[in-house]
């Protein structure tokens, strides 16, 4: 069964018919202007008529394919609106219809309504091609046109013929304006002169043709450089044209030809039999054979910019043809003027972002350039992922070259080596030169440690300039990403501080940041900012520990110990925040404050009736600093002078061996004020007889490290039983440290300690929870 489709309106066709009528025989320019432009082989117009579409005008077509495109026509009209088939293969319509599938020729086609002067649809303009092609949206508005021009015509009648130049008028001014978009919306210039040229040959209906730029060699001697050309593919048969094309593209050298005369002469050349003309020559060897040429000169106001060449045209070229052409003339030098100026900016752009990202004595990127490099890199490491090795690079003794050969050799110097460290890094690397002597490089997974060492080795090279070869070393930092997980900057900075590790371990070398070590004390400057604030909002709480008689079986004192109630990690014992605050300044501010904390707690335990000591600790840079003493005094002014001697002040042994003397005295300071002194972690300071001789201390306090295995471990057992003994010739009463079961307390009041404090007895207490815990020890 053979499917069709809806029939025309009966009042379109009467419409279309009177509009139109006897006008068949005046569309044919048109129709074979169409079929030229749009490079198809058949177009036509169809008129309403009774029931469906009639073929008032075409080319290409057969007698046979009547009824077939009239369906087609029947499609467009019915859909009011443009119609593009790409490939008639895919579309609906010639599937389902017997008509169109019985004609395999057609592949393409494509089809606008035509509408009278109060927009009702009269008919079609049509295009058919035999094989598949693309339809764009400049192709869309030329047909457009043609159809306008269909409806002009129409709405003439009988009245006029059609005007051939108004066709060429409006098919020029697309031709312009399509040039001209094309140059404006793309950088691709040759774009816009290849559309000009294949409208020109469509216009003109010339076989051949090119759009050049007139330039000047070196001796300012002008020449050609085509543009646009028709077609070059009889180059290939050619090749050293074809290399020559390929490489710098077709230029016209000889102007003392036909087709260099228009240049030289700057008018319009016209040849009527290019085989007789003695200027003949000068096309490309094995162009197809030229009969007509017009060669037409473009100017740029007074400047000669360029050469329209066209040739083969059937009714031949005139002056007033190329008069005729003088609006699209123009457009050409215009192009061209666009294209010169747009080069200059571009160049000039280009010199401008060169002088703004690169480093001008050396070539390499400079630090605009290179940061910019830098975070690409880092951006595809965190895709992959992989490492980014960056490299802090500093040359030694640069400065000494400078001074001994001058600065031109300081420069030849930094070149050479430019040149070395970019010929030692890998493809995907990036090295710059940020200022002086520095250079920063950054590698991409490296996989072989000795790349390092190769950098080194290229810059200690020597490099040799004005007969004179100059020695030169560079000292490396490195820091490794994301194993160094920071921001850009910050990473530079740690290859920087590397790097000067490096020259300070003796240079020509090269030194890794140390992540850890670097996190470390980041912790360390966060606690001890922290600390301040600890201070001031009241975080600090002394805990307290007793310390029990062996003998009498009787909490005597008591050692106070530092905790810090903070906001957010909780509660801190010292090993988590003293090692931070080691040597600063609020190591100082801490001993002031347990001294404080220590007076006011002998006090309490005076209102009380407690006879407790109180042992309290103080570091050896707080002891050893010349305000300590000052400051001590200030303190135990108001406590009275039998309660003094229950405040010990407890150093470590070590402290005591920095320096004797110092020690010494400020120890005996301490006692003229009245307070009692305790050596902590006795054992393992290894000071000799003498010096713990002259000691001024009261109490001795065996380190936990020897208290804990003397009933496993014979040696500990046989230097916690001397120390006692030795501790009792000099009259200093012991304490055992780290007492962890009633067994050790046993051996420890065996052996003649006197004290002994750890958790076997209680751990560190608030100050109500240790009173509490010792009245219930003491049986009170």
């Amino acid at each position: 069964m053979r499917t069709e489709l809806p029939k025309t309106t009966t009042k379109a066709a009467s419409r279309s018919e009177s509009f139109g009528a006897g006008t068949e025989n005046q569309f044919s320019q048109l129709i074979r202007l169409a079929c030229l432009y749009f490079h198809v082989k058949t177009a036509f117009v169809s008129l309403a008529s009774g029931g469906g579409q009639k073929v008032k005008a075409g080319q290409g077509l057969k007698p046979d394919e009547i009824e077939q495109v009239s369906c087609l026509a029947n499609l467009v009209f019915q859909q009011g609106e443009p119609v593009t088939i790409p490939d008639t293969r895919l579309h609906s319509l010639f599937r389902s219809s017997s008509l169109l599938s019985s004609q395999p020729d057609i592949r393409f086609c494509a089809g606008i309504p035509i509408r009278d002067p109060v927009g009702l649809k009269v008919g079609t303009l049509c295009l058919i091609d035999t094989k598949t092609r693309r339809f764009s949206n400049h192709d869309l508005e030329v047909l457009h046109t043609f159809a306008s021009l269909v409806e002009d015509e129409l709405e003439a009648g009988n009245h006029s013929r059609l005007d051939t130049r108004t066709v060429e008028s409006r098919l020029l001014t697309r031709s312009i304006s399509n040039a001209q978009t094309i140059f404006l919306s793309t950088d691709d210039d040759h774009a816009a002169f290849e559309a000009l040229l294949d409208d020109l040959l469509t216009l003109t209906e010339s076989a051949f043709g090119f759009i050049g730029e007139v330039l000047e060699n070196e001796v300012a001697e002008p020449y050609v450089k085509v543009r646009a050309i028709t077609n070059i593919s009889w180059n290939r048969e050619t090749a050293k044209l074809y290399e020559e094309v390929d490489r710098r593209g077709m230029v016209f050298d000889r102007l003392d030809t036909l087709i260099g005369a228009a240049v030289l002469k700057r008018e319009v050349i016209i040849s009527e039999d290019v085989r007789t003309d003695p200027r003949r020559g000068g096309t490309p060897l094995g162009h197809p054979p030229i009969r007509t040429y017009i060669g037409i000169p473009v100017f740029s106001g007074a400047h000669l910019v360029g050469l329209i060449g066209l040739a083969n045209r059937p009714n031949g070229f005139s002056t007033q043809f190329a008069e005729e052409l003088e609006p699209l003339t123009r457009t050409v030098g215009t192009l061209i003027e666009r294209k010169r100026l747009y080069a200059e900016r571009l160049q000039q752009h280009q010199q401008t972002e060169r002088v703004a990202s690169f480093d001008m004595l050396t070539g390499l990127p400079n630090r605009r350039l290179f940061i910019k490099r830098f975070d690409e890199l880092r951006a595809q490491a965190d895709r992959k992922p992989c490492l980014l090795s960056v490299c802090f690079i500093d040359l030694d003794g640069f400065k000494e070259i400078n001074d001994q050969f001058g600065h031109e050799t300081g420069d030849a110097v930094l070149k050479a080596i430019a040149l070395r460290l970019s010929d030692v890094l890998g493809a995907g690397d990036v090295v710059a030169r940020l200022s002086g002597d520095e250079f920063v490089a950054v590698l991409q997974d490296v996989s072989d440690p000795g790349v390092y060492q190769r950098i080194l080795e290229a810059i200690r090279t020597p490099v040799s300039y004005c007969g004179q070869h100059i020695q030169v070393s560079g000292s490396m930092g490195i820091t490794v990403y994301p194993e160094d997980n920071a921001e850009r900057d910050v990473l530079l900075r740690h290859a920087d501080q590397a790097m000067y590790t490096a020259k300070e371990l003796g240079k020509n070398r090269l030194c890794f940041f140390d992540v850890g070590e670097h996190q470390l004390r980041r912790k360390r400057h966060r606690i001890a900012d922290d600390f301040r604030r600890a201070l001031a909002k009241d975080e600090l709480e002394l805990f307290y520990q007793p310390k029990v008689d062996l003998c009498r079986q009787r909490v005597v004192g008591f050692e106070a110990l530092i905790r810090w109630h903070h906001p957010d990690n909780g509660l801190l014992t010292p090993d988590q925040f003293l090692p931070a605050l080691a040597g600063t300044e609020q190591e100082i501010m801490l001993g002031e404050y347990v001294i404080a904390e220590g007076v006011r707690t002998i006090e309490r335990f005076a209102r009380l009736n407690e006879d407790y000591s109180l042992s309290i600790n103080i570091s050896a840079q707080h002891i050893l600093n010349e305000g300590f003493l000052p400051k001590l005094e200030s303190r135990l002014a108001l406590l009275p002078a039998g309660l003094r001697s229950r405040l010990f002040i407890e150093v470590l042994e070590s402290m005591a061996l920095e320096d004797i003397d110092l020690s010494i005295n400020i120890l005996e300071g301490c006692k003229r004020l009245g307070v009692n002194l305790s050596l902590d972690d006795f054992g393992t300071g290894f000071s000799s007889l003498s010096y713990f001789r002259r000691l001024p201390v009261d109490e001795i306090k065996i380190d936990k490290s020897f208290v804990r295995e003397i009933l496993t471990d014979a040696d500990d057992s046989m230097i916690v039983r001397n120390i006692v003994n030795l501790a009792k010739g000099f009259n200093r009463r012991v304490v055992g440290e780290g007492v962890e079961s009633q067994a050790v307390a046993e051996e420890l009041a065996g052996f003649g300690c006197d004290l002994a404090q750890g958790y076997h007895f209680s751990r560190p207490l608030s100050l109500g929870q240790a009173l509490s815990w010792s009245d219930r020890f003491n049986g009170c």
